[in-house]
């Protein structure tokens, strides 16, 4: 095979490998014909995502929506909001903007209620809009967190994963197509630009799960186990996404015989031979796809049931009325979860 060697020229400008993966991203999952929904909060990697979206515009008609949730714990946020608005508008960009009240939020687990909220918030915008995808700048420090948050949580495998490029929550196309770059990177790109990201002092706060980890936790460890520490989460995270994959593959036959509807659940399991670990998976994946919530025991009690195929047990669950007998796995949504 002939290779035609050739010298770059000396003052030929630098490739933008940033701009070059985002636009590879687009082509494998983008379709014409419906909004982009990007969550827009103005720091430095949503920012980033946001000029190189106007970027790729040079190679696919892009429809570009923004949405920014002032979740009001700084002074400044409202003028900020504002800021953000204004430049949407300089860009000829719709801009959804949403205002939390905290004071109308509980003092306890605010983290949550805020994120929460801002679901609620995608969602409502997303089906208004008719979104083909809502992207997020999630990169991968935020992975790294995410990987480690999940561990201490005690999650199991399937979910220890981290967060996917392409997924879907809450019946949302969820695209975060910069999970594999640095915040460095991305700030970088920025500055080469002349841009520059708002800086959000709630992400140092320690009263915040995430700022803690950012701050201490991460710190803390990367001295004690080395730099690559963040890395080596990641890695964790897509093996076990990995896994997750090669089960959700090798059970997919299983749920092929699952009989659902608004009310109820009837699965007979009972003709399978299942290793332990992969009736776990296959719980979870099924919990999960019906938004149910299981402890650790009653999940370690029905993985024992349905591998034993021991005889009735019924399991009551804020949802419904979780029952197992023989292997065949029944469920009954309560009232309250079907309005």
């Amino acid at each position: 095979m002939f290779v035609q060697e050739f010298e770059m020229p000396y003052n030929a400008p630098m490739v933008d490998t940033l701009l070059l993966s985002l636009r590879k991203f687009l082509i494998d999952h983008w379709t014409q014909g419906k909004p982009l929904l990007l969550g827009y909060s103005g720091g430095p990697d949503s920012k980033a995502l946001l000029y190189l979206l106007l970027a790729c515009k040079r190679f696919f008609p892009l429809d570009l929506h923004l949405i920014h949730i002032d979740h009001s714990w700084r002074d400044k946020s409202r003028e900020e909001a504002m800021e953000l608005q204004q430049e949407a508008r300089s860009l000829n960009l719709e801009f959804h903007l949403f205002r939390l009240i905290p004071d109308e939020l509980p003092k306890k687990n605010l983290e949550a209620h805020a994120r929460s909220f801002r679901l609620q918030c995608f969602k409502k915008t997303y089906c208004e809009i008719g979104a083909q995808a809502l992207i997020l700048a999630h990169q991968f420090e935020d992975q790294a967190e995410t990987v480690l948050k999940r561990l201490f949580e005690g999650a199991h495998l399937r979910h220890a994963a981290g967060m996917r490029t392409v997924s879907v929550f809450n019946e949302m196309v969820v695209w975060r197509p910069l999970l594999d770059k640095r915040k460095s990177e991305l700030i970088d790109w920025l500055a080469k630009k002349g841009l520059r990201g708002l800086e959000d002092s709630t992400n140092w706060d320690a009263r915040f799960l995430r700022a803690r980890m950012r701050s201490e936790l991460l710190p803390q460890l990367s001295q004690a186990f080395g730099k690559g520490v963040e890395t080596n989460l990641c890695r964790f995270g897509q093996m076990a996404s990995e896994l997750a994959e090669y089960f959700s593959l090798k059970l997919a036959h299983c749920f092929a015989t699952l009989n659902a509807n608004a009310h109820e659940v009837h699965w007979d399991l009972s003709k399978y031979d299942l290793e332990r670990i992969e009736w776990q998976y296959l719980l979870r994946e099924w919990a999960s796809r019906e938004n149910i919530q299981l402890s650790l025991q009653v999940f370690d009690l029905c993985v024992g049931h349905l591998q034993k195929k021991s005889s009735a047990k019924n399991f009551p669950l804020k949802e419904g009325v979780l029952s197992l007998h023989r292997g065949i796995l029944s469920f009954k949504r309560s009232i309250k979860c079907e309005l």
